[in-house]
């Protein structure tokens, strides 16, 4: 009996005032942002400040996370990680060839390298909402801003009202067939045989936008079996489809690849990469053209 007063008076509280204490540190301490680990994934940017309140979700984890606040940060970005700023914040993001750009409040954006698995090709910034701004140049073709189905170096915004290129696919279109009986053969006596010299056309600087489209929409017949061929396995066959496509000056196709789909069928997507890949477009004097082509499925 003599041991219970002391302990009642100065051990129990003593001991909830300690829990008191840790609970209390538990909810007010903030918990610090640590990213994660990669080992198979190369670092492709940097975000060096934050105004506001910024999110990032990693392309592992489908939730985000806001990220620390300050003028001096070095927090690395890997490929297919999303960034957010929310009202009245904004984020800056310095890639390794020297570009930096300063994303404005209300945007959100997924940075992609062309080639992950051999750290290769350029980096493609996808602006799915608001706007940027260059800070610093970097080095020519090593970031590109994808945007409502275009393809752009960031100091070369395109005109608002750009025409958007894109290919709607159907999949009840029927292809038509010519038959021998549509087709009139001119007569010998109405053709006159005119002699002209052989002469070697130079080559044209680059390739137009309405010239790649004409050249693509004659493999139509090619990707509508595509989508039919999604729908008789009862896939999905129906939604849009960005394509990324680089072009050799020798009119080969050099590489082609998703850059954005909606449509969850791998299959669909590589049908569509393959048909692409056997395009063959006229050679020109000019740079290696890099763009992207969207598809709509319907």
């Amino acid at each position: 009996m003599i041991l219970e007063k002391p302990f009642l008076l100065f051990v129990l509280p003593a001991t909830f005032l300690a829990l008191g204490l840790a609970v209390a540190s538990f909810h007010v301490t903030p918990t610090p942002y640590r990213p994660p680990e990669y080992s198979l994934n190369n670092e492709l940017a940097i975000i060096t400040a934050n105004e506001g309140h910024v999110e990032i979700s990693r392309f592992h984890t489908s939730h985000s996370s806001p990220l620390p606040k300050g003028q001096k940060l070095s927090i690395s970005l890997y490929n297919l990680d999303r960034i957010q700023t929310r009202l009245a914040s904004k984020t800056r993001v310095q890639f390794l060839d020297g570009y930096e750009l300063e994303f404005r409040p209300k945007s959100m954006f997924v940075i992609e390298q062309w080639s992950p698995k051999d750290n290769q090709g350029p980096i493609y910034m996808n602006l799915l909402a608001g706007d940027y701004k260059v800070i610093q140049k970097g080095r020519p073709g090593s970031v590109f801003i994808v945007k409502q189905g275009q393809v752009f170096d960031p100091l070369r915004k395109p005109q608002k009202n750009l025409r958007v290129l894109a290919t709607h696919i159907h999949s009840s279109i029927e292809t038509s067939v010519v038959t021998a009986k549509q087709s009139k053969k001119p007569k010998n006596n109405d053709i006159a045989e005119v002699k002209v010299p052989l002469t070697k056309a130079p080559l044209i600087r680059t390739l137009s936008n309405e010239y790649i489209d004409e050249t693509i929409a004659k493999s139509r017949d090619q990707f509508v079996k595509c989508q039919q061929y999604a729908i008789r396995e009862n896939k999905a066959s129906k939604g849009q489809l960005l394509v990324g496509l680089s072009i050799e000056p020798i009119g080969k196709m050099k590489e082609v690849q998703v850059l954005a789909s909606d449509i969850k069928n791998p299959e669909l997507h590589n049908c569509i990469l393959k048909v692409l890949g056997r395009t063959s477009f006229r050679s020109f004097d000019g740079p290696e053209i890099v763009r992207s082509y969207p598809f709509i499925f319907e």
